[in-house]
């Protein structure tokens, strides 16, 4: 993750690792609560340049990069189209806080369904809100932003990959050998 960041940056791109954490409790009666964690997960923010103007007269939007999104939803047991949604669920997703929230929300009440024709109680952690808190919670912390210039896991390494153009705030395109596309 830290080599993505940093491969962003050196790119121009303001990019970090964001880590967020949420307290999650189940209450079965009022006032006595019998599940209480605080839960913890690390994905990259990247701040991009908006190429639309937007009400709030802000120019950037976030757009998050999760590498092992997929994974988020899986279960064990599930219902045929359940299995159909999560295999359409890219590994690494990438996109803006909007879309994620969406998508999100639609596997979320795929998965609802899924459980309730299975038979299986939902947990608490896997209900919409709680999912989401994972990418959009309030308390998000930057945990880390790499240096300009340490970059080396996209370099040509007989791996194969597409040639793709980006562009830097500071400077002319670059050429970057890259596994997968970035925007």
């Amino acid at each position: 993750m830290k080599k993505i960041v940093s491969k962003l940056r050196s790119d121009g791109y303001d990019a970090f690792i964001s880590r967020t954490s949420w307290d999650s409790s189940f209450d079965r009666l009022e006032g006595s609560t019998v599940f209480r964690c605080t839960r913890k997960y690390e994905y990259i923010d990247v701040m991009v340049a908006s190429d639309c103007d937007r009400d709030d007269g802000n120019k950037l939007r976030r757009v998050i990069i999760d590498l092992d999104f997929k994974s988020q939803f899986e279960l064990v047991k599930q219902t045929k189209n359940y299995k159909d949604v999560t295999e359409m669920l890219p590994t690494i997703f990438v996109a803006s806080e909007v879309r994620l929230k969406r998508v999100v929300s639609l596997v979320c009440n795929g998965m609802k369904k899924s459980m309730k024709e299975e038979g299986m109680s939902r947990p608490p952690w896997r209900t919409k809100k709680y999912m989401q808190a994972k990418w959009l919670s309030e308390n998000r912390q930057r945990v880390s932003g790499s240096k300009k210039g340490s970059w080396s896991l996209f370099d040509d390494d007989g791996q194969g990959g597409d040639d793709v153009w980006t562009t830097s705030r500071g400077g002319p395109s670059l050429k970057t050998k890259c596994c997968f596309p970035i925007f």
